[in-house]
């Protein structure tokens, strides 16, 4: 997961002309706070252009396991706080969820369906029992008593899922990139504590699922072969006995180099991973 700002004035339009977003906002608030009308139906955060925005902005990436989505499967839209109901610790549901924001470009995300879905899953090293993971209605606060019930009352709630608009995830989650644990996610430490929006977002998005545990260590081996790759090049330039040959080696060098950093691109999957595992190389071996 990586950090995505969403830049000032990018909301699609559907979501902010009055008879689209604006509407369908107005007519939830009559029901669920006025008590009249229909039950709405929430429709517009499904629109074709918000679908495109959001892949543009991230890449067509999930916005929480940054694996691609657009060749195998249609994009979720994703609403951060859940607008029907909540899922509570105790597995009973709060209704009505954060309805006024169903249509709010804000509170919208991308998302790949294992994300976003609660779906049995099998996570390493236990490959026997399942466990029910995925977002869904789940939308965990540090204090439930705070948790924002009305629009038109202060925000008080503080939210234990990392949105990777607002957050920077790298400063929370790290991937393991050696061992037996190797593409596991895990919490980072902070003030000598593992990060709490790091351990909700792990279980609740499904981080760690094996599948894609396994297609984040196919990732690392491609990663880890490019940095062996330049490092050999780096060896041979520090033996290198003629300008000649360094000139030969260089030019070399200026290949590569660019190709291992391409995985740690944006619109790259698992580019946080990526990140992590050059970084230090990136320290050493400098062209």
């Amino acid at each position: 997961m990586i950090h995505v700002p969403r830049p000032a004035g990018s909301a699609p339009a559907v979501l902010t002309q009055v008879q689209a977003g604006p509407r369908e906002t107005a007519r939830a608030i009559e029901y669920y706070e006025k008590k009249t009308g229909k039950k709405p139906s929430f429709n517009v955060y499904s629109h074709d252009d918000v679908k495109n925005a959001l892949g543009r902005l991230f890449n067509n990436k999930c916005a929480y396991c940054e694996s691609r989505y657009a060749g195998t499967q249609p994009m979720a839209v994703e609403h951060w706080r859940p607008k029907n109901a909540v899922k509570l610790k105790d597995g009973t549901k709060q209704k009505p969820g954060y309805y006024w924001l169903a249509a709010t470009w804000e509170n919208l995300l991308p998302s790949c369906t294992d994300c976003n879905s609660e779906r049995y899953h099998v996570v390493p090293p236990d490959m026997e029992t399942q466990v029910l993971l995925g977002k869904q209605d789940r939308f965990p606060v540090a204090d439930e008593s705070k948790r924002h019930r009305s629009r038109t009352k202060p925000c008080e709630e503080i939210p234990l899922l990392l949105n990777p608009c607002l957050h920077n995830p790298e400063e929370h989650l790290e991937i393991v990139g050696e061992g037996d644990a190797r593409g596991i996610v895990r919490p980072l430490s902070i003030n000598g504590q593992p990060s709490e929006k790091a351990l909700a977002s792990i279980e609740v998005y499904a981080l760690n699922r094996s599948n894609l545990v396994e297609e984040r260590r196919a990732r690392l081996l491609l990663i880890a072969e490019q940095i062996e790759r330049v490092d050999r090049l780096f060896q041979k330039l520090d033996a290198a006995k003629t300008e000649q040959e360094r000139e030969s080696i260089e030019a070399d060098i200026r290949i590569e180099w660019p190709r291992l950093e391409r995985f740690a691109g944006a619109d790259q999957p698992f580019a946080q991973m990526a990140r992590q595992m050059i970084a230090p190389f990136k320290k050493k071996r400098t062209p």
